[in-house]
């Protein structure tokens, strides 16, 4: 999910958080490169979702949507986790468009 709120904010608050936390490598796919990190970002955003496998932990899977409410910064993200062993190819998409259709559906929510 941090990835998934991160992608959305400014490249100054992404900085600041960057600077403040650094970038700690938990595992050898942990993205420990700023420029890496922002064209992580960058695709995020695209996709509008983020997915981390064996970034954060070993042999764990995630896939996070940010909830977006127009007009305010994102604040917020929803995420299905598992072990990698149980994700293949086809299942990811169907969880994708799972993941930010509730991401969508909590922010519209939130709006009324």
């Amino acid at each position: 999910m941090g990835k998934a709120i991160a992608a959305f904010q400014s490249h100054e608050q992404i900085n600041r958080i960057v600077e403040g936390y650094g970038l700690i490598r938990r595992t050898p796919r942990t993205i420990a490169d700023r420029a890496a990190l922002f064209q992580e970002f960058e695709m995020i955003r695209k996709r509008g979702y983020a997915i981390d496998q064996d970034e954060s932990i070993e042999g764990g899977f995630c896939i996070g949507a940010p909830v977006v409410i127009s007009g305010r910064p994102v604040i917020s993200a929803v995420s299905l986790s598992m072990p990698v062993v149980r994700m293949n190819q086809d299942l990811a998409p169907v969880i994708a468009e799972a993941v930010v259709g509730t991401a969508k559906a909590i922010a519209a929510a939130l709006v009324r």
